[in-house]
């Protein structure tokens, strides 16, 4: 029994540290993958957020293009005030999207573009207050010289720095890509060297266990041999010890349980009937209390 508990110690052992490595280098790459899988994924989905932003905002300069076009054209003061009036919530909309445009982590190049953008913006909003005055005053034929001249021209300046922007975000997303699949590349070539060190490392073991088991097999033919008959007799006693009375070498209860259960199963089974018989013995409670029961 010693030898046994110690082979299975020993086999034990060796199982669970081979396991152990080879959980753990598997675990340790798949968790630095997916660390880098997570990173990319919320760096591209933040870029994409802010091209999507730059997006509205470009939508934005062409509606009040359009829409200081038609103001433009129309000599209706009613109309006018409603297009004045779209044109403010325009403004507002594109105010938001910078503020939001601004929460977001920028570098260098891209401040710098904001910076631009927000001045030409400006410079194209005072034009565009001008168009307004002039309308204002049905000075149509002025309002049409600054609306192409001057306000079209620094709008498209304006529109091509938010273009640049966006630029830069595919950039950083194609930068990010490429070192994403860089690193995934040399995470699975590690996992690839440690695997290939932890099947080592499991055969070493392995060969270790065999050889020592093979040892114990030889120990055991020769324990195992001499056990047999041990073991024979022991059961035969105890099965007839377990199953019949001690004192008076009859069956006991605990055989009449099963013989009693096996009965009902086979009754139930070919639908017979099972019958018990229950007979009560005067005056045997005192030798169940002399003998025991």
């Amino acid at each position: 029994m010693e030898i046994e508990s110690n082979g299975t110690k020993r086999i034990s052992s060796a199982f669970f540290l081979i396991i152990a490595i080879l959980v753990t280098i598997t675990m340790s790459g798949l968790n630095r993958i997916e660390t880098v899988e997570a990173r990319f994924d919320t760096v591209v989905n933040t870029h994409n957020v802010e091209i999507e932003i730059v997006h509205k905002i470009l939508k934005i300069a062409r509606e009040r293009s359009l829409l200081l076009q038609n103001m433009l054209l129309t000599h209706d003061a009613f109309e006018w005030n409603e297009q004045q009036m779209k044109m403010s919530l325009y403004n507002d909309h594109y105010y938001a999207l910078r503020k939001e445009l601004l929460t977001f982590e920028l570098d260098g190049k891209e401040q710098l573009l904001l910076t631009k953008q927000q001045q030409q913006t400006t410079k194209t909003g005072i034009i565009q207050s001008d168009i307004s005055l002039l309308l204002a005053n049905e000075e149509y034929e002025k309002a049409q010289i600054l609306f192409f001249k001057q306000m079209l021209p620094n709008q498209a300046i304006a529109m091509d720095y938010m273009e640049q922007f966006g630029a830069q975000q595919h950039k950083h997303i194609l930068q990010e890509q490429k070192a994403t699949r860089n690193q995934i590349g040399y995470y699975k070539e590690l996992m690839w060297f440690l695997l290939c060190l932890g099947v080592i490392v499991s055969i070493l073991i392995a060969i270790g266990v065999i050889y020592w088991l093979k040892q114990e097999i030889q120990r055991r033919n020769q324990i195992e041999s001499e056990l047999e008959e041990r073991v024979k007799s022991r059961t035969e006693k105890l099965s007839h010890i377990a199953t019949h009375d001690t004192l008076t070498g009859l069956p006991n209860r605990t055989l009449f349980n099963e013989q009693l259960v096996q009965a009902i199963k086979e009754s139930h089974r070919y639908s017979n009937f099972t019958a018990l018989f229950f007979m009560d013995l005067d005056g045997f409670k005192q030798i169940n209390d002399q003998y025991g029961h």
